[in-house]
């Protein structure tokens, strides 16, 4: 059985210069593509590794347009609320990078990119609901 103590990797500081030398495949998010203004959206994307998270272990993830990583098996109108602070939904396995109520306005874009160790997931545009 795989144990998260062991196989998890804390990586120091992520500086450009560190970037510079991955070579990226950009992962296809098309909901996100900026085209129309999307609320409480997310994507399913696949990890090019298994990633340790609690005590579970996730090959893949949803992308949320409320800037979150959603590890649920299952996406709902509960799942995709528990990335937002506060809603009281949960717990979830959550990794909240912006952890609010957000918007993607036309014209914003989320996007990722896989190495062989690596995966970013960048979050453009999106403003914070009033």
């Amino acid at each position: 059985e795989r144990d998260p103590f062991y196989t998890a990797q804390v990586l120091s500081g992520f500086d450009a210069e560190t970037y510079k030398t991955y070579s990226f495949e950009v992962l296809d998010l098309p909901s996100f593509n900026g085209s129309v203004q999307l609320d409480d959206d997310a994507e399913l994307l696949r990890l090019p590794f298994v990633f340790p998270h609690y005590l579970h272990f996730y090959e893949e993830t949803h992308v949320s347009c409320n800037g979150a990583l959603i590890f649920d098996p299952v996406l709902d109108e509960f799942t995709r609320q528990a990335a937002v602070l506060g809603s009281g939904e949960g717990p979830h396995a959550v990794l909240a990078a912006m952890w609010g109520d957000l918007l993607c306005p036309q014209g914003s874009k989320i996007s990722a990119r896989k190495a062989e160790d690596v995966t970013a997931v960048r979050f453009e545009g999106l403003r914070q609901k009033k």
